[in-house]
């Protein structure tokens, strides 16, 4: 299922990076795959446990992470070798909610993640995660000279919840629209798809909606926390 995501979320890179869409597989051609030293490495998973969003999320490699789960709204997740960040964040709201509703009420407080509006997120799936929300994930890229940014926005919501799990990646030169699309398809199904609930009922409590805004996604070296 990676490789086919990752197929077809790498023709989606390289149309929105400005290179022409690649000419279709043959039936016998090698599944797309970034280069080993681009791609995420499946092994030494561990699991980083948010006690206040009540939300644990596997991640490969656990020890290669810095988690921030104190100093912000968010909670913050770096790679550096990857050039990889996650952010998480849960509330409640006053009335039932849709995953297209939380998403609008998040979006103003991290545009740089889920663009000026819904068009900025293309390629929507749904995705079965976490256990009882109604969760879709939007992808986007965009390039800057020679680096090449992904994003993935995963938007839940079961009742009066709502929940955001947000990754942002970048890669230059050569494979880069392989190493992005990787990423970002390795996100979503094995990360984000595997995201798990640690309560069933009243998951998180009242947390306000204050606009917010943040550092650029595709800055591993700061915490890429809001205010």
């Amino acid at each position: 299922m990676r490789r086919g995501w990752a197929a077809l979320l790498a023709a989606s890179v390289t149309a929105c990076g400005g290179a022409p869409p690649p000419a279709p597989l043959a039936p016998k051609a090698k599944p797309v795959s970034a280069p080993a030293d681009l791609a995420f490495a499946d092994r030494a998973w561990g699991a980083v446990s948010s006690e206040r969003f009540f939300l644990e999320l596997p991640l490969p490699e656990s020890q290669s992470w810095t988690i921030d789960d104190r100093s912000g709204r968010w909670l913050v997740a770096v790679n550096v070798p990857t050039k990889s960040m996650i952010w998480i964040r849960a509330w409640r709201e006053g009335s039932v909610m849709t995953h297209g509703a939380c998403e609008a009420v998040a979006r103003p407080w991290r545009r740089d993640l889920f663009g000026p509006d819904a068009a900025s997120l293309v390629d929507r799936r749904s995705l079965a995660a976490p256990d009882g929300f109604d969760t879709e994930v939007g992808f986007s890229v965009r390039r800057s000279g020679n680096a090449l940014g992904g994003v993935a926005v995963a938007v839940g919501a079961r009742f009066r919840n709502c929940l955001v799990m947000a990754y942002a990646t970048r890669a230059e030169g050569a494979g880069a629209e392989l190493a992005v699309a990787d990423r970002l398809s390795f996100v979503a199904e094995r990360i984000f798809g595997r995201a798990r609930n640690r309560t069933i009922d009243d998951r998180v409590g009242p947390s306000g909606r204050p606009p917010e805004t943040g550092p650029g996604p595709l800055s591993p070296g700061s915490s890429g926390s809001a205010r």
